[in-house]
């Protein structure tokens, strides 16, 4: 009964979906007997067409995405630091260009107003401040009381951590520190 009941209906919808495409089954049928396999070398259906330069992250960016991910906390400082960051605010910085037109009209009036109150707050923008000072900035914004500021950091946060966690230094230094031996995942 348990096997009917599961089947049946999802047989009828299936169906019903091939009859509203203007298929049915004797004739996907018929069309699965005469189709025939690509060859080899036919694989590729669009010529590969080299993919747009990214901009690099905006200083602003950097200095974001400094304060969010924990740097210095997993014990990468100076040079070691400067790329993983960079990298980070560049994924963070393409994933807020995908946001839908709507959505990223509201995170830009956001940030403007983060930046505004940053420098009502210090006399300064966020990105002169001392880099103890942008993290507690940013981080009473990103986990404080208030909701919607909280929700403004929320993807910053999420895709920065996503992009810092995923890099072999980061992941080398983690492994270092728990004593674990460091082997690279393959890709």
């Amino acid at each position: 009964l348990v096997h009917a009941a599961f089947f049946v209906p999802i047989t009828l919808w299936g169906v019903a979906v091939l009859a509203s495409h203007g298929l049915s089954v004797g004739r996907a049928l018929s069309l699965s007997r005469s189709a025939e396999p690509m060859p080899a070398g036919a694989a590729r259906l669009a010529p590969r067409v080299a993919a747009p330069r990214e901009a690099p992250p905006s200083r602003f960016m950097l200095a974001l995405a400094e304060a969010a991910v924990p740097v210095d906390r997993d014990g990468l400082r100076g040079a070691a630091a400067e790329p993983v960051v960079r990298d980070v605010a560049a994924f963070v910085s393409g994933q807020m260009r995908e946001l839908p037109v709507r959505l990223r009209a509201l995170f830009h009036g956001g940030l403007a107003g983060f930046r505004l109150a940053t420098r009502l707050r210090y006399a300064r923008g966020f990105c002169e401040l001392h880099a103890e000072t942008r993290r507690a900035w940013f981080e009473r914004w990103a986990y404080g009381p208030v909701p919607l500021a909280r929700q403004l950091f929320r993807p910053v946060r999420s895709t920065a951590l996503l992009a810092y966690y995923e890099r072999p230094e980061v992941l080398a230094v983690l492994r270092a520190a728990a004593g674990a031996p460091d082997r690279r995942d393959s890709p």
